[in-house]
């Protein structure tokens, strides 16, 4: 429908009412509104235009209706004015580029900028901290949303959590049944039992190695966020910026502590129990038979010595640190301005929420027009 091959062989009002009825559609799409009764009438009547000959007065009457129902449209989904054919000719390039990537790649991703001059995405998002130079993903199902690197390991991290409570919660019915001395032998030759155990014990290292790679997300969204952007705070750490090669140590101690010196002695404790963590997470990365030469002792031992109070540790550790620092950080800098789990707390022992109800999605009916 968007296809330069399909427009061009139209002219005059049809080509109008055509066009309106693609911006429809764009509107629709961005939106998460695709799947709707109201994108699938717009569908047809574009298809009804692009496949008909009518009288201009035809397609003057569907210029018309479109345009009544899109001027509407555009008010509501923060569309930039002025509303005239160098913003619908925009709508059509952005959408023809965003889904030709769909076809090619299967996703399709853009910095802010380049949808700026269609939609104020600040409005949009609700999410003031996004800039020009974030990404967003072009969905055809969901919609346009922003891509952030932390919120998509912290939503993976909670996935894996789930499961681990939902195998926790099993595990620990099987073990009241281990009671006497022949119970306990029994168990550990069972190879159900000990199959449970091994996921488990897969889960627990799994989550520490997601826990430290959320904190890293969130160190390098920070990171980018300053790099790219052009505020004052920048000058004072400029020559970091410039390294090649930086990591979340770098960021914290260099970056941050620098930037905001003031607020070291409140953050150094958790950042302590992070780099423990972290620790940890280096064993399960580069699993190797080597001595560790400080403690005399096996370099596997680290990854052998989680068990779930200490993967529970880990985890909150993880996210107390990382929080801190969201906490300390001016707004334009919040790296969890997109979170919304009320409280994160994995010594409760219950799953988590992997879904926003008070997203735009949650909210779609199929009805809507």
């Amino acid at each position: 429908l968007f296809s330069s091959k399909a427009l061009k062989p139209m002219s005059g009002s049809k080509k109008k009412a055509y066009k309106y009825y693609l911006c429809g559609i764009f509107l629709n799409l961005v939106g998460g509104y695709h799947t709707t009764s109201g994108q699938k009438q717009n569908i047809s009547l574009a298809l009804y235009i692009k496949n008909t000959k009518l009288n201009r007065q035809d397609y003057e009457d569907l210029s018309e209706l479109a345009w009544q129902n899109l001027e509407l449209d555009f008010e509501k989904n923060k569309v930039k004015k002025p509303y005239d054919d160098n913003l619908i000719n925009t709508i059509l390039a952005f959408t023809r580029v965003r889904i030709d990537e769909i076809e090619e790649k299967g996703v399709s991703l853009f910095q802010a900028e380049q949808i700026k001059g269609i939609i104020d995405y600040h409005e949009y998002t609700g999410h003031p901290s996004l800039r020009d130079f974030h990404w967003f993903e072009f969905d055809i199902n969901r919609g346009i949303f922003p891509t952030i690197p932390q919120m998509i390991i912290f939503n993976d991290l909670k996935a894996h959590w789930n499961v681990y409570i939902d195998l926790m919660n099993q595990f620990s019915g099987i073990k009241k049944k281990v009671v006497t001395h022949k119970e306990r032998f029994d168990a550990i030759t069972d190879k159900g039992h000990r199959e449970f155990e091994h996921k488990l014990g897969a889960m627990q290292r799994n989550l520490v190695f997601l826990a430290v790679t959320f904190v890293e997300a969130c160190l390098y969204d920070f990171f980018y966020n300053i790099k790219s952007g052009n505020l004052p705070e920048k000058e004072k750490v400029i020559s970091v910026l410039e390294l090649k090669k930086t990591n979340d140590k770098t960021i914290v101690e260099d970056i941050i502590y620098k930037m905001y010196p003031e607020v070291k002695i409140e953050v150094e404790p958790l950042y302590a129990k992070y780099k423990e963590v972290l620790h940890y997470r280096d064993r399960y990365v580069h699993a190797s038979p080597f001595i560790d030469e400080s403690s005399n002792t096996s370099q596997l031992q680290p990854l052998l010595e989680i068990r779930k109070s200490k993967a529970i540790d880990f985890l909150q550790d993880s996210y107390n640190f990382i929080n801190k620092i969201n906490e300390i950080l001016p707004d334009h800098f919040k790296i969890l301005f997109w979170m919304f789990d009320k409280v994160v707390d994995f010594y409760k022992e219950e799953t988590m929420p992997l879904t926003n109800e008070g997203s735009r999605l949650s909210k779609h009916a199929y009805e809507e027009i």
